[in-house]
C-alpha cells in the first residue's frame, strides 16, 4: 500500500478485528493461495512472493472507497453481484471460485469509513474470473427468491458437477439452520431444517463422495 502511494494505518489497524480471515485454500494449478477476508474482499496470492494477484469484492467498502493502491488490485465484476461477507471458498475443476455469499457489510471499518452493502438475502456464488481482462463475472448463483439471509457462518460446496451443498448457518435470527442440495438449474434435491443457536448446529458441511468410501 505504501509503494502504491497510501498511509495504510487506518486500514491495518491493531487490535482491531480489521480483516477476519474466515476461508484459506491453496491452488496447487497455480501456486496461489486464496483468502477470504469477511471485512473486505477475496484476495489471491502469489505462494512463493505473497505478490497480491488480485481483489474481488464490494467496491462500495473502505479498502476500494479510500486506498488507490487497493483498487489498482480489484477485478471488475461485469455480471452478477460481488462477493459481500463471504465464507468458504473452493475452486472447481474449471478453475472456477466457488463460495457462500454472505451479503453482510464490514462490521469494524474505521469511524465515518464506508462500510458497504448490506443485502436482505444470501447466495451460493460462483464466478469465472479472467485475470488477464482483470474481470469476474458470476456464472452461477441461486437466490431462493430472496428469501434466505444467513449472514455469518454458513457454506457452499460442489459434489458432482453441476450439484451444490449450501448450509445456511443462521437463518431467522440465528435461530435457524438449512441444509439444501441443489442443482445448477434450481431443482432442490433436499431441504433439511435444525433448531440453532447461532453457528452452533452448522458452521459448514461438505458432500462426502460415498462411492470413494471403503471399507476394511
Amino acid at each position: 500500500m505504501r509503494a502504491g502511494g497510501d498511509d495504510p494505518d487506518n486500514f491495518v489497524r491493531d487490535g482491531i478485528d480489521w480483516f477476519h480471515m474466515n476461508s484459506a485454500i491453496y491452488d496447487a494449478h497455480d501456486n496461489s493461495l486464496l483468502i477470504s477476508s469477511r471485512e473486505n474482499f477475496v484476495v489471491k496470492l502469489d505462494y512463493e512472493t505473497g505478490a497480491i494477484r488480485w481483489l474481488l469484492g464490494d467496491t462500495s467498502k473502505h479498502w476500494y472507497v479510500n486506498y488507490q493502491s487497493l483498487r489498482a488490485l480489484a477485478l471488475r465484476v461485469t455480471e452478477g453481484k460481488a462477493p459481500i461477507g463471504q465464507h468458504t471458498l473452493s475452486v472447481a475443476p474449471n478453475r472456477e471460485l466457488i463460495m457462500f455469499n454472505n451479503g453482510m457489510a464490514s462490521l469494524n471499518p474505521p469511524l465515518g469509513a464506508p462500510a458497504g452493502e448490506n443485502r436482505s438475502y444470501s447466495t451460493p456464488s460462483r464466478y469465472a474470473i479472467d485475470e488477464t481482462a482483470r474481470t469476474a463475472r458470476e456464472v452461477w448463483t441461486w437466490d431462493a427468491n430472496r428469501e434466505l439471509l444467513s449472514n455469518v457462518c454458513s457454506s457452499a460446496y460442489e459434489g458432482a458437477a453441476g450439484q451444490y451443498l449450501v448450509a445456511y448457518a443462521a437463518l431467522d435470527e440465528y435461530t435457524l439452520a438449512r441444509l439444501i442440495a441443489v442443482d445448477s438449474a434450481g431443482q432442490v434435491a433436499f431441504d433439511y431444517a435444525y433448531p440453532t443457536t447461532a453457528c452452533n448446529t452448522v458452521f459448514i458441511a461438505q458432500p462426502l463422495p460415498l462411492e470413494d468410501l471403503r471399507l476394511h
